[in-house]
């Protein structure tokens, strides 16, 4: 069963896809004139919408050559987006993208709930109009997604609506601390979105919390947020422990099937008979 589970989860289906496909999309932000903002750009891009897949190796002077730059811009990067927790850096050559973890998205996970918790009580009383018009608008783009079976427009609408509330709470800070997590968030949304639910209740459970917010109840606001996060995070962190405990199979049974072959190579040839 978990071998099964594991082998069905090429993330949203992407097809294999060379290294200049996978930045390319990436690469558009021509007023960025500093390379190495922009090779940071270009990868950030990449690994936060799974193009470069979690635990993904690449050279660094496979980097270089798909965009046409020499080692050094790609190297100082490289080590921004470490900075990030993006990649762990291979010395001599290149990058590892930092897999999707079940104990680091748990940790983040108690950071960020108690940041938008906050910011979602400070936007009963701060919000605009245009700012719950803005939320409105972002729940439609939920809807839209799901009646379409468009699982990575729904994550694209989803990371939109809670930035939004961030921002209707009218605190800069909570917004810039919220940012530094923002791609390990996505990341994990849409690694585990097709080994989950359809997420029909977390659209239901937006609009309850944009109500009470248009109510300008911050407590009840504050408290379908927590009841959102913590069943959000228990269906992505289960489906992180299931990716794990598949992988763990997998490999323990590569390891039989090698245990086997070596057995078989080392079984002496039967003796041929003497001819009389």
């Amino acid at each position: 069963m978990m071998l099964g589970l594991l082998d069905s989860l090429d993330p949203l289906g992407l097809p294999e896809e060379s290294l200049i496909d996978a930045l390319t999309p990436y690469l558009s932000d021509e007023a960025e004139k500093r390379l190495p903002r922009r090779v940071y750009a270009a990868l950030r891009g990449a690994i936060r919408d799974l193009r470069l897949r979690p635990g993904q190796t690449v050279l660094e002077r496979e980097v270089a050559a798909a965009l046409g730059l020499s080692r050094t811009p790609v190297r100082e990067a490289l080590v921004l987006l470490e900075a990030d927790h993006l990649v762990r850096l291979i010395p001599r050559k290149g990058f590892a993208v930092t897999p999707v973890e079940v104990e680091e998205m748990r940790h983040i996970y108690e950071v960020v709930e108690g940041l938008e918790g906050v910011a979602v009580a400070l936007a009963a009383d701060r919000i605009t109009r245009e700012g719950l018009a803005d939320l409105d608008d972002a729940m439609r783009w939920q809807l839209a997604a799901l009646e379409a079976d468009d699982l990575v427009g729904w994550a694209e609408a989803d990371e939109t609506f809670h930035r939004l509330l961030l921002q209707a709470s009218g605190n800069p800070h909570l917004e810039r601390l919220m940012a530094s997590y923002a791609d390990h968030l996505h990341r994990a949304r849409l690694y585990t979105l097709p080994l989950r639910p359809k997420p029909v209740r977390s659209a239901a459970e937006h609009r309850a919390l944009v109500e009470a917010i248009r109510a300008r109840t911050g407590r009840a606001a504050r408290e379908l947020h927590v009841t959102h996060w913590q069943r959000a995070r228990a269906e992505i962190l289960d489906v992180l422990a299931a990716i794990d405990r598949a992988a763990e199979a997998r490999l323990a049974h590569e390891e039989r099937a090698a245990v086997r072959r070596r057995r078989r190579r080392r079984r002496p040839a039967p003796a041929l008979e003497a001819r009389p």
